[in-house]
């Protein structure tokens, strides 16, 4: 059975909710196209790819202390202009042309903000060309926002769109002089020329349209915008003019392409390294918010998390108790058992996620610090989806087909999680399943968090090497508490939950009557 690694990060991924976190990321960039970047935020797998985004998100921290954070909200991604040109097999058009100067200058700035920021200048590098700066220049003295063509680009330029201008004034006067017309006075709406959609016309009466004869511009209210024959001669010239500056517009555009295209790769690669730059930004900027801390990469498989908070409830505004998780050497399987709703998937989903902002340069929500590896490999079995069932399976065969994988791609120094590990099938069967797979993962050198209902299960933990148990409860007044207590396993309250989901107080009884072994 072969295993796609992309394929199993996705599923881990998609298990602890990444994609919500991610919009949280994304929201804090400057850019459109940092959000798309934002957006598609993942985890290293590699630790000197995870020490490097950590690194410089701390660089981005302190750029943000100093309010020295470079403005990147008008950057582009260059690589999909360029893609898209090549596809058409054409120049660059005038608002792509100005994109791209924009993104080159913005470049140029960023450089010279990140000067004492080693990790974030490196992104920066193809700025230090002076080409890519002239470049970038000549485009904005030739082209405006939104690939407005200046005037002064060409001398032909300026000699056409001054003939565009006096021949506007001619048919202005002639659309005057027709409008004046008694015979066709009565027929306007307006009696001066207006514009649709930038062409000079006169507003005529649907009615009394044979008045004014000509082409028919458009429709609007009972009243036809019409470009009378009588000023045909003006439009035609008008056409042609138009026409000539269209052309000049390409060529001008054409020729400014040329020496972009040329260093099409030193500005995609910098267009790429400001996205990032720019996501790291994010990244600070949500540390700040939320008083977030820098993780210490372990060097082994230790995980220690002080007063750790799940980021979607944080971030979200939604109550959060935090907890404390140790791992290491001698517990690398913790087994977590408690009743439903109690925080047992919420706690190896923040282990999961907090893991996932590490090895993404991200710092983490843990008030008194965190310790954390960089993981080879991260894993997750649990949360079923409803399209099992379109695939022809039933939830124990969906859940089988997880906890295959995991048993075949799980590698020394992966993070696996489990949740309901033995799920929807015989408990004593399902037990014998959770210990044999949590037996195996303890071979392979992997630190692994497991949610169960089993009794078996807690059991096995509390007498296996590098095993160890942990509890959610109820408090006092039967309502969790989502407090983790390692070291001692807890009880599922099952009967006492469905009370509260509003089960007759009869089956109750009867229920725990039965629970307890009377007949």
């Amino acid at each position: 059975m072969s295993v796609p690694v992309q394929a199993v990060l996705d599923r881990f991924l998609a298990f602890v909710e990444w994609g919500r976190v991610r919009e949280a990321i994304a929201l804090r960039t400057a850019s459109a196209a940092g959000r798309d970047r934002g957006r598609a935020l993942r985890p290293s797998l590699e630790r000197a790819l995870a020490e490097e985004r950590q690194g410089r998100t701390a660089e981005a921290a302190a750029l943000l202390e100093r309010d020295a954070a470079p403005a990147l909200e008008r950057i582009l991604d260059l690589a999909r202009i360029f893609e898209r040109a090549d596809r058409l097999e054409r120049p660059l058009f005038p608002r792509e042309l100005h994109g791209v100067a924009v993104t080159l200058t913005a470049g140029a700035s960023a450089r010279a903000a990140f000067a004492e920021s080693p990790g974030l200048s490196a992104l920066t590098a193809p700025a230090a060309d002076p080409e890519l700066l002239a470049c970038a220049e000549s485009v904005l003295a030739a082209i405006g926002p939104y690939g407005v063509v200046y005037d002064g680009a060409s001398e032909a330029l300026s000699r056409i769109r001054a003939a565009i201008a006096g021949e506007r004034e001619r048919l202005r006067a002639a659309l005057l002089s027709v409008a004046h017309d008694p015979s066709v006075m009565l027929a306007l709406v307006e009696h001066r020329p207006v514009e649709r959609d930038g062409r000079l016309c006169l507003k005529v009466r649907k009615a009394d349209v044979r008045r004014v004869p000509g082409p028919i511009l458009a429709e609007e209210s009972g009243a036809l915008f019409v470009e009378p024959d009588a000023a045909q001669e003006h439009y035609n010239r008008l056409r042609h003019l138009e026409l000539d500056e269209r052309d000049e517009v390409g060529r001008i555009a054409t020729a400014l392409s040329g020496p972009i295209l040329e260093r099409r790769a030193a500005c995609a690669a910098l267009s790429d390294g400001l996205l990032d730059a720019d996501v790291h930004l994010a990244l600070a900027r949500l540390a700040r918010e939320q008083e977030w801390t820098r993780p210490a990469l372990a060097d082994g498989l230790e995980v220690r998390l002080r007063q750790a908070r799940h980021p979607i409830l944080i971030t979200e505004g939604l109550p959060c108790t935090p907890i404390d998780i140790e791992l290491g050497a001698e517990r690398r399987v913790l087994v977590i058992s408690g009743p439903n709703g109690g925080g047992k998937t919420a706690a190896i989903k923040t282990v999961g996620l907090l893991a996932t902002l590490a090895q993404s340069g991200a710092f983490v929500p843990a008030e008194e610090g965190a310790e954390l590896p960089v993981f080879s490999g991260l894993l997750a079995a649990g949360g079923t989806s409803a399209s099992s069932v379109h695939d022809g399976l039933s939830t124990f065969q969906a859940h089988a087909r997880e906890l295959s994988v995991v048993s075949i791609a799980a590698e020394p120094g992966a993070l696996v999680l489990l949740d309901e590990v033995g799920l929807g099938t015989d408990p004593s069967e399902a037990a014998a399943l959770a210990q044999a797979l949590l037996e195996d993962q303890l071979t392979r050198g992997v630190v692994a968090l497991a949610t169960t209902h089993l009794g078996p299960l807690k059991a096995f933990a509390a007498r296996a090497d590098g095993a160890a148990n942990a509890a959610v409860e109820l408090g006092d007044d039967g309502r969790p508490t989502f407090v983790l207590t390692l070291g001692s396993s807890g009880k599922s309250y099952a009967l006492e939950a469905a009370r509260q989901a509003g089960l007759p107080e009869s089956i109750y009884r009867r229920a725990t009557e039965l629970h307890r072994g009377t007949p």
